[in-house]
C-alpha cells in the first residue's frame, strides 16, 4: 500500500484506511463577487450561469472563471455600473423563465 492512502492513528500507532473526500461532502458554496465577475448565482447546491443557464458541476473559482473566459469573453466589457445593470438583467430573465415553466407544470 502506498504511505498517502493510509493515515496512523496516534493512539494505536497502527495504520488505517483513509477516507476519499468526495465533491457534495465539501459543502462549497456560491461567493457573492461571483455574480459580478461572472454573472452567476446559486442554484440549490450547484452554481448557474446566467447567461447560458450551464450549471457549473463543481462549485470552485477555477472552474467558474473557466467557464466563463472560454464560453462568455464577450461579457468582460462590462464593468462597474454596467455589469450591475446586465446582471440585474440576466436575473430577471432567468427568474422570468423559470416562473413561466413553473405555471406551465402546476396547469
Amino acid at each position: 500500500m502506498s504511505q498517502s492512502n493510509n493515515r496512523k492513528t496516534e493512539n494505536t500507532g497502527t495504520f488505517s484506511k483513509a477516507k476519499k473526500r468526495k465533491i457534495g461532502e465539501e459543502n462549497h458554496r456560491s461567493q457573492n463577487t461571483w455574480k459580478l465577475l461572472y454573472f452567476v448565482t446559486q442554484v440549490e447546491a450547484n452554481v448557474q450561469c446566467l447567461k447560458c443557464l450551464h450549471t457549473v458541476a463543481v462549485v470552485k473559482d477555477y472552474n467558474i472563471k473557466r467557464h466563463y473566459e472560454t464560453t462568455h469573453m464577450e461579457y468582460t466589457v462590462y464593468t462597474g455600473k454596467l455589469s450591475e445593470d446586465k446582471l440585474r438583467r440576466l436575473e430577471s430573465a432567468v427568474s422570468k423563465q423559470k416562473s413561466y415553466f413553473t405555471k406551465i407544470k402546476t396547469k
